[in-house]
């Protein structure tokens, strides 16, 4: 079937070698098994314990130096659900999510439906290119829309955008406001740090991926940017062209570790915290190895280093067995039969269905909600425990915020969602920290109703900040009698896209 690639043959005592050995399949394997059988390769992955899913989860496990994309790739069918507001919707400003979700219809999305979700990208703000500091914070995690950013540039000279655009150029990714310089030319523009700003040419060494839409924030671990010497000194940019060259296997895996900003050790360490994530040493890959992959344009036999370097160097699994040479059109299109799963694996593929298939119940859990809902992205759901900092976060601790009324806080403006760490219910003096970044928590009022805002704690009084976009004086609660705190905001989910 395949002449030119050897290393798909399947050897005739294979299947004995994994009844009386460790022996683990490589990728050609895989490949072959998926094109004889006609099965689809996630599920032979699924079958032997891997899970191409695991990339972004991995990926957002690491310390992000710079900005990377996230792969968003949906490798097994789920079904999906979308919410639609109703007309005359009432609700809070704030109240628990478990009370939105009451108030709104819940639908399932048709095939059809899946076009307008796979028109976002997901990204994660690096540490050294965070150049929309103090709009966007390192670490954030974005939801960019592709459809037509073109449109939100500025059209005269010397204007900024006041959209925040994802930009590809030659030695990686940005999240930036433009600024035009002429018809053709724009500079990613920033006014808190000294990055150096360079003109860019669109189409020829910049490329617009998209617009950010959604940011989700982590609150109160918000890492300090960095300005390296590489983007701080002015420098003639190169054109994006030598970087679509590198079709190569090697070459594109060097060109994505050069705009990962990772030398070869650093990559390394990186891989042996995978490893230990995975609690698997298979997925650590020493620095020789690394550099072996770019000189000799063979991909690793192991597929836990496969999913090593997906993660480390932001690539998608499907780009990568496409670089490998390997003709995907060949790849079984049909799911595995439930009678052919492991026993002990089938049960719970019927039961994970059977759950699936009830609309938002009472009893559904915050990772169902995620992987349920289209507009939330997937890989969310194997990731809350890393993305939030609590150890076993539940519905109960996320608050709808209705971000289109007056807010008492700046950061709540166009805020979707909070979650909520109901461990810390004693506010925190913070006075030597600047307002814009002191804690913030969920009070719940003795009438029922919930506010969310920045708190102070004296004597038996709680004492509610204001803002100039919202309350024009303090207000002040008997703590425990006519308001007591919920718990502190730990992530918000909020709406960048202006007039959106």
């Amino acid at each position: 079937m395949f002449p030119d690639f050897p290393r798909c043959r399947i050897p005739r005592n294979f299947y004995n070698d994994l009844l009386t050995t460790t022996l683990s399949p490589d990728i050609f394997q895989l490949f072959t098994l998926s094109a004889v059988s006609g099965y689809r390769i996630s599920d032979w992955l699924a079958l032997f314990g891997f899970s191409a899913e695991e990339i972004p989860r991995l990926q957002l496990a690491l310390p992000g130096k710079r900005t990377v994309l996230v792969d968003a790739t949906r490798y097994r069918e789920h079904p999906e659900f979308s919410w639609c507001i109703p007309q005359g919707w009432v609700i809070d400003p704030v109240c628990p999510l478990l009370r939105f979700l009451r108030t709104i219809e819940i639908r399932r999305i048709q095939g059809q439906s899946r076009v307008r979700a796979n028109s976002y990208l997901y990204a994660r703000v690096g540490r050294e290119d965070a150049f929309a500091f103090p709009n966007l914070l390192v670490g954030s995690l974005l939801r960019i829309d592709t459809t037509r950013p073109e449109r939100y540039l500025p059209t005269r000279i010397g204007r900024t955008s006041r959209a925040l655009f994802l930009v590809e150029h030659a030695r990686g990714l940005v999240c930036c406001r433009l600024r035009r310089i002429d018809s053709k030319r724009f500079v990613p523009y920033t006014c808190d740090l000294p990055y150096a700003q360079v003109p860019l040419e669109l189409g020829r060494e910049a490329r617009l991926r998209g617009i950010v839409d959604i940011e989700l924030r982590r609150m109160g671990r918000s890492e300090c940017p960095e300005v390296p010497a590489a983007l701080a000194n002015f420098s003639k940019p190169e054109p994006l062209a030598s970087v679509e060259r590198s079709g190569e296997l090697g070459n594109w895996i060097r060109t994505s570790r050069i705009r990962s900003g990772l030398h070869f050790r650093e990559a390394s360490l990186q891989t042996a915290h995978i490893a230990k994530l995975m609690r698997d040493s298979r997925y650590f890959i020493a620095s020789g190895s690394l550099s072996d992959y770019e000189t000799t344009n063979r991909p690793p036999r192991h597929i836990h280093k496969i999913l090593s370097l997906c993660a480390l160097y932001g690539l998608e699994f499907q780009t990568f067995l496409e670089r490998c040479g390997l003709p995907l059109e060949q790849l079984g299109r049909d799911p595995f039969p439930d009678h052919l799963w492991p026993r002990q694996a089938a049960g719970s593929l019927v039961q994970a269905a059977a759950a699936q298939d009830q609309l938002l119940s009472g009893s559904l859990s915050l990772r169902g909600l995620v992987e349920q809902l289209s507009p939330l992205p997937h890989f969310l759901a194997a990731a809350l425990s890393r993305t939030t900092g609590l150890s076993s976060p539940s519905l109960h601790d996320v608050f709808w915020l209705d971000g289109t009324r007056a807010s008492i806080h700046s950061r709540l403006q166009r805020s979707l969602f909070a979650l909520v760490d109901r461990r810390k219910k004693r506010p925190r003096t913070e006075s030597q920290r600047p307002a814009s970044e002191q804690s913030l928590y969920v009070l719940l009022k003795r009438d029922g109703t919930f506010l969310c805002g920045r708190c102070t704690a004296k004597g038996p009084n709680l004492f509610v900040h204001p803002f100039a976009d919202g309350l024009s004086e303090p207000l002040r609660f008997r703590n425990r009698v006519d308001a007591e705190v919920v718990g502190q905001v730990v992530v918000i989910v909020r709406r960048v896209l202006p007039g959106n």
